[in-house]
Parts: C-alpha cells; sequence; structure tokens
C-alpha cells in the first residue's frame, strides 16, 4: 500500500511506501509521482506466476473515509470518483536477478 498526505500549512508531501518500508517528506509534486511510479517485490514468486518471462499485475486504488471537523459523520472521499476504484492489469516482462 501507498499512502500519501499533504499538510496544507506546510505545503509538503508525506508519503509512505509500505513495501519499501519508506517514509519521506518532500515539497516536490513531481517527486510524488517519480517514487509511486518505481515498482519494487524482493520476495521470491512460484513459477506458476509466470508465463515465460512474463508475470500479470494488478493495481488499484481507493479513497479512505475523511472526519473533517465540522462535520460529525466522516465524508466518503470515492464520491469524488463516482465509488469507481480505478484498477488496471498488465503483463509485464520481468528481469530476474539472484
Amino acid at each position: 500500500m501507498h499512502e500519501v498526505t499533504y499538510d496544507l500549512l506546510e505545503k509538503e508531501f508525506n508519503v509512505y511506501l509500505e513495501e519499501q518500508k519508506l517514509d519521506f517528506t518532500t515539497k516536490s509534486y513531481s517527486e510524488v509521482i517519480e517514487m509511486l511510479s518505481i515498482f519494487k517485490y524482493n520476495q521470491a514468486l512460484a513459477e506458476e506466476y509466470f508465463d515465460g518471462d512474463k508475470i500479470e499485475i494488478s493495481v488499484s486504488a481507493f479513497l479512505s473515509k475523511l472526519k473533517l471537523e465540522s462535520r460529525e459523520k466522516k465524508f466518503d472521499m470515492m464520491l469524488l470518483w463516482k465509488n469507481k476504484e480505478p484498477q488496471i492489469t498488465k503483463k509485464l516482462s520481468i528481469k530476474m536477478t539472484s
């Protein structure tokens, strides 16, 4: 899971990349996009996941509910995306390293 929050007062992004156990802060939107675009997976995969030198990967996104101080209820941020969770599945060539 990746998590990005934006601090309006400090005008900076806090990014957490769970699989890399990386937590960093930046003011650069382009750096956030670059870090979210890198995919690293360091665990061995069984041969059954491969089709030759390709593997199928699915990526999805969602927005968490948000508690606003001015409202008692949480605001469902998925309404901004019309309750549609974006998802894409691709077959990628994998470079194996030992």
